[in-house]
């Protein structure tokens, strides 16, 4: 009992670590749409479990590749300016992790769905598309009804983001390992 005790006091020390070097905003509630902050920018939110999932596959990829990939700073500055709020208070509308996300590509009015997934998780052939990844950056928190602009090394690309219609959250799925 004192082994996990330890184990997850080290835990919240880390996810605590975690919080501070990326220099995100406190917990706060999640009421109403995302606001433009006074720089007027849109406000995301994310919940405390993707932020802490998100941010630990940053860490890795920042100390073990030499390459800097720019999805990873895409993410890395949407989570920096998050508010995190407990997963209970994400609105169904938002893109999280493990959502299934309808998306239209707008040059050719090709209808796409897909699942948002960790590095770990990804199969193109399931439709499971890595978070790290252009376009799972660029999806990455936004909500239904967005129109999004990303670039891949071969073009620029416009979406619409149509329907989720699944998110973890909105189904009262709320664990820590998805």
């Amino acid at each position: 009992m004192q082994f996990l005790k330890k184990i997850r006091k080290k835990q919240e020390n880390f996810d605590r670590e975690i919080r501070k070097s990326f220099g995100s905003q406190n917990k706060l509630s999640a009421e109403g749409n995302a606001e433009k902050n006074v720089s007027g920018k849109k406000n995301y939110r994310i919940s405390e479990t993707d932020f802490n999932q998100v941010a630990r596959q940053i860490r890795y990829f920042e100390n073990s590749c030499t390459t800097k990939f720019a999805s990873v700073n895409i993410i890395k500055k949407k989570i920096k300016d998050a508010v995190i709020v407990p997963s209970c208070e994400i609105p169904g509308n938002i893109v999280t992790i493990n959502s299934i996300v309808s998306i239209k590509l707008l040059r050719t009015g090709t209808l796409l769905s897909l699942k948002l997934v960790l590095s770990e998780f990804e199969n193109y052939r399931e439709h499971k598309l890595s978070l790290f990844s252009a376009l799972g950056a660029a999806v990455f928190l936004r909500e239904i009804g967005d129109k999004i602009e990303y670039s891949t090394w071969k073009t620029d690309n416009q979406i619409k983001i149509i329907d989720i219609p699944y998110q973890p959250e909105a189904n009262g799925e709320f664990w820590e390992k998805r």
